[in-house]
């Protein structure tokens, strides 16, 4: 079941009773998504990635959530794909197939509330908005956010990060070749950096520490030069800027954190993003904490922090170790760091 129930209600403005219809509204048989969001569903569920992981999801994906008026010819022609010896290949022509025409209504209108709607909004706070809400949607937290059609489709002049983020989540969305970030990567970038932006701050369950930094902008970077985790650099890094690892179109791996920031505190926090569990999430961990301890004498003007976001982990709770200053943030805990991005989490497995 889907994390979000979306009214029949086109928006909701102040001063009138419609907030109080949607929330009546909300029930599970009314949990749909958009026919436009269902398209950008299938690409997202069906992302450019391991010729495996493809095969696992393809007709899935494609019959349940693609919604194309010709999904037998998509599904013949993706499995086609899969097929051809060559990976690099076999990767080209999925993503080529997957991309989608993103031509329609993402008109770049410029709200001041766009990163607020983004994060989640209480429905008090609805209130006083002077502005319609497109596209009202409830997250499981009773919190209101738009669909990410129309999330896609503002601005924030208030939060520039917010646009740093939605571009990113487009280019995926629309790229004919191999991303280098994995869809779950991208809306983490995106809702971090606005939270940072909105809040001034950053917080990551159980660890009582909030990271004060007020991202001002989203920007690819690189912590080591090539693949080995002995060569690094961080004089470069700026406090106010949230870094994503810059993989050099898929040219060039980043061995450790797919996110990394200094805060005004200079703090170094280095971030990891997984869609895995189990043993996989302690793996994780462990190399992280192991290049932290190891490191740690040669970065003695910053403290290390770690950090996994692991949304789909439920095996276990969130924890913190003290001695290695890593944070493995599970289950509810990294879902609600996602916000109103939240609504495209089930989409991802």
């Amino acid at each position: 079941m889907p994390p979000t129930s979306s009214a029949s209600e086109p928006g909701y403005k102040s001063g009138n009773t419609k907030c109080s219809r949607v929330t009546t509204q909300l029930s599970s048989s009314c949990r749909r998504v958009e026919s436009t969001s269902k398209k950008i569903v299938g690409h997202v569920k069906v992302p450019p990635g391991g010729k495996d992981s493809c095969r696992i999801r393809d007709h899935r994906s494609a019959t349940q959530e693609r919604y194309t008026e010709n999904a037998e010819e998509f599904l013949r022609d993706f499995s086609e794909a899969g097929n051809i010896a060559d990976i690099s290949e076999s990767m080209k022509v999925r993503s080529e197939l997957c991309a989608l025409n993103v031509t329609f209504h993402l008109t770049n209108k410029d709200r001041n509330d766009a990163a607020l709607l983004l994060l989640g909004v209480a429905e008090n706070t609805l209130q006083s908005f002077t502005r319609q809400v497109p596209s009202l949607i409830m997250l499981r937290n009773k919190l209101f956010t738009s669909s990410l059609v129309a999330l896609l489709s503002i601005d924030d002049s208030d939060h520039p990060v917010y646009t740093d983020g939605r571009d990113l989540m487009r280019t995926m969305l629309t790229s004919k070749t191999e991303n280098d970030h994995v869809p779950l990567e991208i809306l983490y970038f995106w809702a971090l950096s606005c939270r940072s932006s909105v809040s001034k701050e950053l917080k990551f369950p159980p660890l009582a520490i909030r990271f004060q930094i007020k991202c001002k902008a989203l920007l690819p970077s690189r912590l080591f030069p090539g693949s080995s985790v002995g060569e690094y650099d961080v004089k470069g890094l700026k406090a106010g800027v949230m870094y994503y690892a810059d993989k050099c179109d898929g040219t060039l791996s980043h061995p450790i954190a797919d996110l990394f920031f200094v805060t005004d505190n200079n703090e170094l926090v280095l971030v990891d993003v997984t869609g895995g569990d189990g043993e996989g999430v302690q793996r994780k961990a462990e190399r992280l904490s192991k290049w932290m301890a190891t490191e740690k004498a040669s970065l003695n003007d910053k403290e290390l922090y770690g950090v996994i976001l692991a949304p789909m982990d439920e095996g276990l709770t969130s924890s913190y170790d003290k001695e290695s200053r890593v944070v493995v943030v599970r289950r509810v805990d990294a879902r609600m760091l996602l916000g109103g991005l939240e609504q495209c989490l089930d989409w991802l497995v």
